[in-house]
């Protein structure tokens, strides 16, 4: 995120490396070209909106065959478990997803409350990146953030920068709701 360079940056003339373009599921071998290459969902920027978010979460509910979802509960009972044991059964769980064929993974921590605290949405989306990477997973999902935890443009590139393919900050979006 450098906010100058030298010499500028020319967004309009290099639009291909400048694209906020983000591709979500399967990535296949970049060396080949095949009509499965196009199987992905494309966003036209990192930052879901709560249709989006919605809408990927409906992902394999029709029965042509295409892009699955699979959503991942980030949350976990603060009275039973501690946090290393909710990680790791978070990384089970998406690993155990993929292996099932889900295209794309929703790491969710909508659910928190009183008794559910979140796993923090970078320990989350970090755990869950390395564990697909060491099972050799990672390339065959696309990574999807659904958090209260993101609130600004910072934690965004954050979450990006470790791992997520896209990010559905809502408490952001329920807030300006709420200010409006």
């Amino acid at each position: 995120f450098a906010q100058v360079s030298n010499p500028p940056i020319d967004y309009i003339r290099e639009a291909l490396v400048t694209t906020l373009e983000t591709r979500l599921g399967p990535q296949r071998n970049l060396l080949a070209e095949s009509p499965a290459h196009a199987r992905q969902v494309v966003c036209e920027q990192p930052t879901l909106t709560d249709e989006q978010a919605a809408a990927l979460g409906r992902l394999g509910a029709a029965t042509d065959g295409d892009l699955t979802s699979t959503t991942l509960d980030t949350t976990f009972p603060v009275d039973e478990t501690d946090l290393e044991a909710a990680v790791a059964d978070l990384r089970d769980r998406a690993a155990d997803a993929v292996r099932d064929g889900t295209d794309v993974l929703v790491l969710s921590d909508r659910a928190e409350n009183a008794d559910r605290a979140a796993i923090p949405a970078l320990l989350a989306t970090a755990a869950v990146h390395t564990g697909l990477v060491e099972r050799g997973l990672r390339a065959k999902t696309g990574l999807v953030v659904q958090s209260a935890h993101a609130r600004e443009v910072h934690h965004v590139a954050c979450l990006i920068g470790y791992g997520a393919g896209a990010v559905h900050p809502y408490l952001a979006y329920d807030s300006v709701r709420e200010l409006v």
